[in-house]
């Protein structure tokens, strides 16, 4: 079931958390992969006082894999 899941290429975020102002943030944006019946989640963690940045990526299928067939909502 998709619901209401925002469908743009751009996707949404859908999580978004600072710790402080100068130091981290994390934030988690939400793509839905149409072709695919798939969700992508990506996401992506920031230290700003060094600038290095982290990045996971996880993909939720929206149908049963084993039958090939999207799921019965």
């Amino acid at each position: 079931m998709i619901g209401d899941i925002d469908r743009s290429d751009d996707g949404e975020n859908v999580f978004r958390e600072r710790q402080s102002v100068l130091l981290k943030s994390l934030r988690v944006k939400r793509i839905f992969d149409e072709a695919n019946q798939t969700l992508i989640y990506l996401a992506h963690a920031t230290e700003l006082t060094q600038g290095s940045a982290k990045m996971s990526i996880s993909t939720v299928p929206l149908y049963d894999p084993a039958a090939g067939t999207p799921t019965a909502e």
